[in-house]
């Protein structure tokens, strides 16, 4: 299997790790934020909480500051024959040309990337309590931080659709941010939940659907700025970690409850049409037409045949020494975050037949 922690990085790594960064946020006092309802109307206050602010880079610790590490990181995107991994002390930059084992360049930013999506030359990188970087990659052997957005909580996972960034940030909700001009970025609105822990906010339109945690799934309606309000909550028998929307449905990794299949009907009503159980949990989600790929931890990647929600079944497994964490869709593979084995690609143009690459 092509495993990328393998490159002469590891030597620089902190002991931080990116797969303990949720219960960390978790367990972790928020930062002070302002009482909510669960719907708030238009609050000036509210956009004080976030902090957009210049980034000189990180110091990178001393070889000898630390006895090298195999560092975890599980967040990782591709832009430009360049592969971008979220690891536990910054952005590694490696080469696809060579098999994504030659390093270009390394970013070192406080706390562990628990997220980052390639938007062209630009990406955005989640670094929990950190906040939310934004790294002009126009070179890739000389990347540049040029802003980093501070958020209350703890920003863990994002989603971005033109110029809109979505960020999960823990207890303190959802953070909605203008990033068309990435040097000088605007906060578009905010939203707390009275209870829960945002792990994950994908956008359609002008529709915001949560991953709450033990609160299940949120339906936001972004009404302009300043507005975001909540127009719909479903509940689930687990712990909504994920979501993956493929055309009308909305894919659901439901941590110990398995993987369940959303129907949307209307703005914001959801119907569950199918739910499969799995040994372990159910940590991330992908899906490609009627083919769903579930970061399954422990007993790694499995493909799962959804065209009838109601009747599931596993059509292919991969198993890894390290549980699988995260998976993305990149195209005709996915790349897979392996814990302390770091990163994996998977061929996916038979999607059941997948095939992983060398070590």
């Amino acid at each position: 299997m092509r495993n990328f922690a393998k490159s002469g990085f590891v030597v620089l790594m902190l002991l931080t790790c990116a797969a303990a960064c949720e219960t960390r946020q978790e367990a972790a006092p928020a930062k002070t934020a302002p009482a909510q309802t669960a719907a708030p109307d238009r609050n000036p206050d509210l956009f004080n909480q976030v902090m957009i602010s210049d980034f000189e880079p990180v110091t990178p610790p001393s070889a000898s500051a630390a006895e090298p590490v195999k560092p975890r990181g599980d967040a990782a995107c591709s832009t430009g024959g360049t592969i971008v991994r979220g690891a536990s002390a910054g952005l590694v930059f490696l080469n696809e040309a060579d098999g994504g084992t030659d390093e270009l360049s390394t970013v070192f930013l406080p706390g562990a990337v628990t997220d980052v999506i390639c938007d062209g030359s630009m990406l955005y990188a989640a670094s929990g309590p950190a906040g939310v970087f934004i790294v002009d990659a126009s070179d890739a052997k000389k990347p540049r931080v040029l802003k980093r957005i501070d958020t209350p909580g703890g920003a863990y996972r994002l989603d971005l659709e033109k110029d809109t960034l979505v960020i999960a940030d823990g207890t303190l909700g959802v953070v909605v941010m203008d990033v068309s001009k990435p040097r000088a970025p605007q906060t578009l609105a905010m939203w707390r939940p009275e209870k829960g822990y945002v792990r994950h906010a994908i956008i359609h339109a002008n529709t915001i659907y949560v991953a709450n945690g033990r609160q299940g799934i949120a339906v936001l309606e972004f009404e302009g700025k300043g507005i975001l309000r909540l127009t719909g909550q479903f509940d689930t028998p687990g712990i909504v970690r994920a979501l993956y929307l493929e055309n009308d449905r909305i894919i659901v990794a439901d941590g110990p409850a398995g993987l369940a299949v959303f129907e949307r009907k209307g703005v914001s009503q959801l119907n569950e049409t199918g739910r499969m159980k799995f040994r372990d949990m159910v940590r991330d989600v992908a899906a490609l037409k009627d083919r769903a790929f579930v970061a399954n931890s422990d007993d790694g990647l499995v493909v799962v045949d959804i065209r009838d929600p109601a009747a599931m079944k596993q059509t292919a497994l991969v198993e890894y020494d390290k549980p699988v964490n995260r998976v993305v869709l990149d195209g005709k593979r996915l790349l897979l975050g392996n814990d302390a084995d770091g990163l994996s690609v998977v061929d996916i143009t038979d999607p059941d037949k997948p095939i992983s690459g060398g070590e």
